[in-house]
């Protein structure tokens, strides 16, 4: 993945800005209503639950660094990053859905 996203050396801030861009649908958005058709076909499908998992899992993990690196630069405070992540992530969710 080369979106900038997972630029170690990029400002905190503008790589947060990044991620959370990327994530929801903008304009028409057409690849959107494949992504909802692939998680109603993956309550049914292993393999697809896997490979969603896989890529929640890539998206949440790109969302920690940016997060741990903006503490680290004092940027951000954020006690517990694994938990902001989670939260972000299901209001993400809940808000393109």
């Amino acid at each position: 993945m080369n979106d900038g996203t997972r630029s170690e050396d990029s400002d905190p801030t503008e790589r947060m800005a990044r991620i959370l861009a990327a994530y929801g649908p903008t304009g028409a958005a057409p690849g959107w209503t494949i992504w909802i058709d692939a998680c109603a076909t993956a309550l049914r499908e292993p393999t697809m639950r896997r490979s969603l998992r896989t890529m929640d899992k890539r998206w949440c993990a790109a969302l920690q660094a940016a997060i741990e690196a903006g503490v680290q630069t004092g940027d951000f405070t954020c006690p517990e990053p694994a938990a902001s992540v989670s939260r972000i992530s299901a209001m993400l969710d809940g808000l393109t859905i």
